[in-house]
């Protein structure tokens, strides 16, 4: 008994040194006499808590080590710092944790307070500001591209710019474009503008910058890179889109009407678009040294879809917008770009290699061939030719009835037309215009003296001061006999071996149906097999009825007289015009023939009854 009275009392003193009387009277004798009741053994209970208290231990000195670890990193940023590490009296932190939260803290707040109050004033004076200067230069950019457009037609459209607040952020493109933002001191801070706008200010500045005491994870940092990038563009607030005015006067948008044009009306606006986005990127509008850029741009495949008329108004709109290009086109297109281009190079791959060499450049288009000869044949009955520098009195041709009545100012497809080859001239600095009823009808064409030897260069005339007077030489091959023909001042004259015969009427009196008929001979010379009539007369004007409309006639007129077969031909036979042009191996177009009753075909060594079968071809 008194061995196990003592074993008693040393576990009661050790009970008493290990926990408070408090602990033991609430917590644990309840607890164990709890466990006792439930248990029934002694030896039990102290098994259970012994492990439970193995692991407390193990957890209470990890937490101790942490606690010391954080003292340590504690004293060592906060330099010079006297606390205790290793102790477990947590006093001297308490109290320094106290002292921050009354006195420190309450001045830092003041501190945020006043650096958010200069944040939104920079938020005024930089960043609305900034915008609102973007959305006014975009604006007046929109406005003289469309200055530049007003007076550009492509085929039967023209088109025009528009820029207007985006629908889906009106309420900050009203608050950013208010006139109030800028007026006064207050700015930004004043209180009519506060009233009307405070709202959208305290969310737009929500969406661009995280709250004080904002931990971030990754999505949060992704979302707010994407509003900063989102609400910083000015571009954001705008909205942009493509007017498109036809020749009746309708207008549509691009954007509601993308889908249901055809290549090349949806081409034209593309090209407008990247041209204005060049034009702003180079700021070709910019006085200052700023706007001193190279203006370059590079286009490969270029106007592939496009028609002619719609490729010289994309190209004289490039020369406005002041850029410089460089234009890859494929072959079909060259005759469209040559002319109005400054200098013309043709790539010749071969293998692995491959070899440029320049092209001369010349007026392809008929109406540019027709008022620069005119305007030749003036200078060459003037005093300009046979006493320069004498005369004052310009060399121009005027546009009536008289001089140039091909003009037809009533059709809209001939005036275009012509204005368009005379805008090529003037591109080239080769004639300047005059015009009447605001640019869309000409006055007249005055031909520039300084670059004479160019025109005749561009016309393919020889200059009466290097050759003979006025006069250019053209070889045709019809129906294998060789036909040369002269034209000069005098006259156009005809030759088949050494017989000369008198010129025909059509030649002293139509000059462009002569150069038309000209050609269509260099072409047919050119040809090395068959061809169907649309498509020879598409080769020789990039129009497809043009010949059977207007040369035709004379074309066979010609080609009877000096082609012996044909004229033999005609003479065994009545052979209409398309029975003729089928002997010269120009065909008016593939023909469904339905052949019946009793007849036979000879098939070079077959023969064909048709009293058998019916026969398609």
């Amino acid at each position: 008994m008194p061995e196990k009275y003592q074993r008693y009392e040393a576990i009661e003193d050790g009970l008493k040194e290990g926990f408070t009387e408090e602990y033991r009277e609430t917590i644990g004798v309840p607890r164990y006499r709890q466990e006792l009741v439930r248990l029934k053994k002694a030896d039990v209970i102290r098994k259970n808590f012994g492990d439970s208290l193995a692991q407390s231990t193990k957890a209470m000195d990890g937490a101790q080590k942490k606690l010391f670890a954080a003292r340590r990193e504690y004293a060592e940023r906060f330099k010079p710092c006297a606390f205790q590490i290793e102790v477990m009296d947590n006093t001297e932190y308490e109290e320094e944790r106290r002292t921050l939260q009354e006195s420190e803290l309450p001045r830092y707040k003041e501190k945020i307070r006043a650096a958010r109050e200069s944040a939104m004033e920079q938020f005024q004076n930089d960043f609305l500001a900034k915008l609102k200067s973007s959305i006014d230069q975009v604006q007046e950019q929109v406005h003289n591209l469309n200055k530049a457009l007003r007076q550009a037609q492509f085929g039967t459209d023209k088109y025009q710019f528009r820029v207007g607040p985006n629908p889906d952020y009106l309420d900050y493109y009203n608050m950013i474009t208010s006139d109030e933002l800028m007026e006064g001191e207050s700015g930004l801070f004043a209180l009519p503008f506060q009233q009307k706008y405070g709202q959208q200010i305290e969310k737009l500045f929500s969406q661009i910058t995280m709250a004080d005491d904002t931990q971030l994870n990754t999505r949060k940092q992704s979302e707010l890179q994407e509003n900063i990038v989102r609400y910083t563009d000015f571009r954001t607030y705008l909205k942009f889109d493509l007017e498109t005015t036809d020749q009746n006067g309708s207008k549509q948008l691009l954007s509601q009407t993308l889908n249901m044009k055809s290549g090349g009306e949806t081409q034209t606006p593309f090209y407008i678009a990247v041209l204005a986005s060049f034009a702003q990127l180079y700021r070709v509008n910019d006085a200052t040294r700023f706007g001193n850029t190279v203006r370059l741009v590079v286009f490969d495949e270029a106007f592939n879809k496009m028609d002619s008329d719609r490729i010289t108004e994309s190209v004289l709109l490039l020369r406005k917008m002041g850029l410089q290009a460089i234009i890859c086109t494929p072959p079909d297109k060259v005759s469209d770009i040559m002319p109005i281009a400054d200098r013309t190079l043709l790539v010749d791959k071969t293998g692995i290699g491959c070899t440029s060499f320049p092209l001369e450049r010349r007026c392809r288009m008929k109406e540019a061939q027709v008022i620069l000869n005119r305007l030749l044949d003036k200078f060459e009955n003037s005093k300009h030719l046979s006493e320069p520098n004498v005369s004052r009195r310009r060399v121009m041709l005027r546009i009536d009835k008289r001089e140039l009545p091909e003009y037809q100012y009533e059709d809209a497809v001939v005036r275009d037309a012509y204005n368009a080859a005379a805008r090529e001239l003037e591109q080239q600095a080769l004639v300047r215009l005059e015009w009447a009823r605001k640019q869309s009808v000409l006055s007249c064409i005055v031909l520039d003296l300084e670059r004479v030897a160019q025109c005749y260069e561009c016309a393919d005339r020889v200059h009466p001061q290097k050759g003979g007077r006025g006069r250019t030489s053209y070889y045709a091959k019809v129906g294998g006999q060789s036909c040369f023909m002269d034209r000069s001042m005098a006259g156009c004259c005809m030759h088949s071996g050494t017989e000369q015969h008198e010129s025909a009427d059509f030649c002293r009196e139509n000059d462009h149906l002569l150069q038309d008929l000209l050609l269509t001979f260099q072409r047919y010379a050119e040809l090395s097999g068959s061809v169907t009539m649309r498509a020879f007369s598409s080769q020789c004007f990039h129009d497809t009825k043009y010949f059977e409309r207007n040369v035709r006639e004379l074309f066979l007129g010609i080609a009877r007289k000096y082609n012996i077969q044909l004229a033999a031909a005609c003479t065994e036979a009545e052979l209409g015009e398309r029975d003729q042009l089928s002997f010269l191996g120009i065909y008016a177009r593939p023909e469904l023939y339905e052949l019946s009753g009793d007849c036979t075909i000879l098939l070079q060594r077959v023969n064909f009854d048709s009293a058998q079968q019916n026969l398609m071809a």
